[in-house]
């Protein structure tokens, strides 16, 4: 009898051990998470990469939900950034699509299909696109913005030639991939690995993302809050966004008001 009541004790002991660990690794990532959006809004130079935009957005839309922040948000890229891409990204985001004034075979080519599946809303891509999305064995950037190009296409209901079924088994296949991509890095951290884990997540793929994965992300905080895509480099907007936002995703809360 003794013997079995020490080792509900124990086991009692051990399970405490592992939450009271998990829920200290979750508040570090709740920390950081307020320290990277504080970083954000504190930053007085121009967000030049439109996914900072979107991050920020998604981050608001999916924990904060606040007006405050909105209107912050779309405050610093309308006034700061009068490049024409920019701004068409800034006006789908907002319901606005203006989008459409853009002639996207002149346009880069994460620009290209992420626009053309973006302004498509029911229609089918421009074949050239679409050849380019579906083809395989894509790596790096180019893997998350065909990822990401998928599926926005199939938020706007374009048409690829393929059953959503079909379309749906071919999203996870490339979601997969960029999980063992970064896996195979052993999640050494980069931007790169910070938009993995923000687009996994993102999409809902959570089984794809690890504890260890989202551990390394907050343990590459600088010491002023934000990222870097190198310990040598200064924080950045774009690497802070996405580290940000990975880990907003990952503990569910809103990092905002930046009150630490």
């Amino acid at each position: 009898m003794k013997i079995q009541f020490f080792h509900v004790v124990i086991v009692a002991i051990i399970a405490l051990a592992v939450w009271y660990g998990g829920s200290a690794e979750q508040s570090q990532h709740i920390s950081a998470a307020k320290r990277g959006m504080q970083w954000l809004l504190s930053y007085t130079g121009t967000y030049e990469n439109p996914g900072v935009y979107w991050a920020l957005r998604e981050i608001n839309a999916s924990t904060c939900k606040s007006d405050a922040l909105s209107n912050d948000i779309e405050g610093r890229f309308t006034k700061h950034n009068p490049d024409a891409v920019f701004h068409a990204y800034a006006s789908v985001f907002s319901g606005e699509h203006s989008i459409d004034t853009l002639d996207v075979s002149q346009l880069e080519t994460y620009d290209r299909w992420l626009i053309s599946a973006l302004q498509c809303r029911g229609g089918r891509l421009d074949a050239s696109v679409l050849g380019e999305i579906l083809t395989t064995e894509k790596k790096g950037y180019d893997l998350t913005h065909q990822f990401v190009a998928i599926r926005y296409s199939r938020h706007s209901q374009c048409d690829l030639g393929m059953s959503e079924q079909d379309i749906g088994l071919f999203e996870r296949t490339i979601a997969e991939e960029i999980a063992l991509e970064d896996e195979s890095t052993g999640h050494s951290f980069s931007d790169l690995s910070a938009e993995r884990a923000a687009l996994l997540l993102w999409a809902g793929y959570n089984d794809l993302v690890d504890e260890e994965w989202i551990r390394i992300i907050s343990a590459n905080q600088s010491r002023d809050g934000g990222w870097s895509n190198g310990r040598s480099e200064a924080s950045n907007t774009h690497t802070t966004a996405l580290a940000t936002w990975a880990l907003v995703l990952w503990t569910e809360q809103c990092p905002y008001p930046v009150v630490l």
